[in-house]
């Protein structure tokens, strides 16, 4: 027996052992600082994102599956905004704009100017009435902690848990110190746009710059100055939406969020050109027969539809956040 199972050992000792399949992988390019191609990371292959139809029509359903915590959480900001911002009374300089076209323009043809002239001033905020004082610094408040809401709000949706408004501003308020932080970030990354935008209206207003060449000149680092705040906020939107995680830190979460959008930037940008086509269309023709027929409360329903704007571009950056998560 004991030499049996010796040959059995025997045996078995001589089977070649199988190896382990070895995943082979690309080594990762060494990056130098002289060498400028080697500072770009390779781009990831990920899956295209949905079409921005798709994204609004989601963020739409989104809005309807919470719409009495979300009304709740709009219908404070709107009444924040008239209280401590705007005040009761409608603008007197859309008034005095209004009686001066209505003199000028005569005729259907200047009716149809009056109309896209009047159209012109309101989206440019001149139907607002900031007289109040501190009013900025409100508006800023209300902005930050009615986003909290909202954020909060969609959060807990996706975990199909049941929502209110009361609890949006009870619960959703504990990332504060983040998401300031956060916001804080991305105001020093507008300063290119900012310094940009001074220096080329100081050098063209002023006449330092004359020739056709420093004109183009002073409009390249001026684009130049738009395009890096442009890139370095595509990443931060989304940031404001990650730090509201549990345990999330800010410097965490934006290197989270430029994670997330590496090498998609050109498609986030085609994604966001529909929501304000979509806002501006849907504003104007719910807005038209009130300039046509009653001018009297032109600006206050304009001031409702703007209101709502705040809900949907919450709910359209936060659907887009999730399909960037999805197609990650």
């Amino acid at each position: 027996m004991a030499k049996g199972q010796n040959k059995t050992k025997h045996v078995s000792a001589s089977k070649p052992q199988q190896a382990k399949p070895r995943t082979r992988t690309l080594a990762a390019t060494k990056r130098t600082w002289y060498k400028p191609r080697t500072w770009q990371r390779p781009k990831p292959s990920r899956p295209r994102l949905p079409k921005a139809s798709v994204i609004l029509r989601a963020s739409l359903k989104r809005l309807q599956e919470s719409k009495r915590a979300i009304f709740g959480v709009t219908a404070v900001y709107g009444l924040g905004v008239i209280i401590l911002v705007r005040g009761f009374s409608a603008s007197q300089d859309f008034e005095t704009l209004r009686v001066l076209l209505d003199s000028l323009l005569t005729g259907s043809v200047g009716k149809l100017k009056s109309v896209a002239l009047q159209l012109t001033f309101l989206f440019g905020g001149g139907g607002s009435n900031n007289t109040l004082p501190n009013a900025s610094l409100y508006q800023t408040i209300l902005l930050i902690v009615c986003s909290l809401a909202l954020i909060w709000v969609f959060r807990q949706k996706q975990a199909r848990a049941a929502v209110s408004t009361k609890q949006a501003f009870y619960q959703g308020m504990y990332p504060l110190i983040p998401f300031l932080l956060v916001v804080f970030i991305i105001g020093l990354q507008v300063l290119p746009l900012a310094i940009g935008s001074y220096l080329y209206n100081a050098l063209v207003n002023n006449g330092i710059v004359v020739h056709f060449w420093e004109q183009l000149l002073a409009l390249g680092v001026f684009l130049l100055g738009a395009l890096w705040t442009f890139r370095m906020i595509t990443a931060s939107m989304f940031a404001m939406y990650i730090v509201t995680l549990p345990d999330m830190a800010p410097l965490r979460a934006m290197r989270s969020a430029k994670e997330l959008v590496r090498g998609r930037r050109l498609m986030i940008w085609r994604k966001l050109l529909l929501l304000p086509v979509v806002l501006f269309l849907g504003t104007t023709i719910a807005v038209l027969p009130f300039l046509l027929f009653l001018t009297s409360l032109t600006v206050w329903v304009f001031f409702l539809l703007s209101t709502a704007w705040f809900a949907i571009i919450h709910s359209y950056f936060y659907t887009l956040y999730r399909e960037l998560l999805n197609n990650g």
